[in-house]
């Protein structure tokens, strides 16, 4: 109860207070002692607190894996299942991503736990793949943001995270009454989204027009990292898939930029705060710089079967309307 509730503490730190001594104890109790919500819950604090220490992080990753292998589904909320990727990819980003971990220099703490956090963001975007039809808005924007951190190109995923959100965005999936409120895309969740489809230049055309469909009825309330978020992924993507005032503001936000095409896209990602503890308000940060990979393989189709630790405000949906009809351009269209 106590460790996973240090991560909504403002100003802690595992080096100040002899803090990390709480998570050595968790370490000694042992890891696999805990199920899975409750390691989730110390390593969340773990990270937020900075507490880096290599074995720590080594043995939480391989026991991370096996619960995620080996604990039967109950065990695991989707939520759970799209953080565990998340902090994988937390540990393998560090690192330089999966493809650049063993290169790493030799004074990262966490290279010694890069190759079992590459193992369990696999395992995890797997897991997550398999209850692909569960995941909610913030589910998919974190495992989303999770492999494009990573640098993770798993294609098969990602298709079925593209097919779950344009489901949700265009109101194709039944659900219940708390399951439509909890559907709602908050600007966190178009961002990320978006971001990742950027990163990797995959061009699932019916998601982006609707992810572009839902950020242009709102764009004007969302908060500024959400925003520069949205127009450097669709200037990057290709303006076509934009009109009006959003088609503008991505225009516009690109000649100030100078050509977003060979900049660098900053990656967000919403802190594991529980939802319902804040209100409407939701935690997003800033992880680092990701810079844009070209695609080399083939793309996902839409048909698949498969504020800097601030708070910022939360802006609501305007709910799961299908996104307005519009003329597709080719994917590979003009920027601007």
């Amino acid at each position: 109860i106590v460790v996973p509730a240090l991560a909504f503490i403002p100003g802690l730190s595992a080096g100040r207070g002899g803090l990390s001594a709480a998570f050595e104890a968790c370490f000694a109790a042992p890891l696999s002692a805990f199920v899975p919500h409750a390691l989730l819950g110390l390593l969340r604090s773990a990270w937020s607190l900075g507490y880096r220490r290599p074995a720590f992080w080594n043995v939480a990753m391989i026991e991370l894996e096996r619960k995620l292998f080996e604990e039967a589904d109950s065990a695991w909320s989707p939520e759970d299942l799209a953080f565990a990727t998340l902090l994988a990819s937390n540990i393998v980003a560090s690192c330089g991503g999966v493809e650049q971990r063993l290169t790493v220099d030799q004074k990262n703490p966490l290279r010694g736990a890069a190759d079992a956090a590459c193992r369990c963001l696999k395992a995890g975007s797997s897991a997550v793949a398999a209850r692909v039809t569960e995941l909610r808005p913030k589910d998919l924007g974190m495992v989303a943001i999770a492999l494009s951190k990573a640098r993770f190109k798993d294609g098969q995923a990602f298709a079925l995270l593209s097919h779950r959100a344009t489901s949700l965005l265009t109101g194709e999936s039944a659900c219940s009454k708390e399951d439509f409120r909890a559907g709602s895309f908050r600007h966190s969740h178009v961002a990320q989204l978006l971001t990742a489809l950027a990163t990797f230049e995959f061009r699932d055309d019916e998601l982006i027009f609707a992810l572009a469909a839902e950020a242009e009825s709102s764009l004007a309330e969302y908060p500024a990292v959400s925003r520069d978020m949205v127009l450097s992924s669709l200037w990057k993507l290709g303006s076509a898939y934009c009109h009006g005032a959003l088609l503008e503001a991505v225009v516009e936000y690109g000649y100030d930029k100078g050509g977003m095409a060979q900049e660098e896209l900053t990656s967000v990602e919403v802190l594991p705060a529980d939802e319902e503890l804040d209100g409407d308000k939701q935690s997003m940060a800033l992880p680092g710089k990701a810079t844009a990979a070209r695609s080399t393989g083939p793309r996902p189709q839409a048909d698949h079967a498969g504020d800097d630790q601030d708070a910022v405000d939360s802006v609501g949906s305007p709910g799961l309307a299908p996104p307005r009809a519009r003329s597709r351009p080719s994917p590979g269209a003009l920027k601007g």
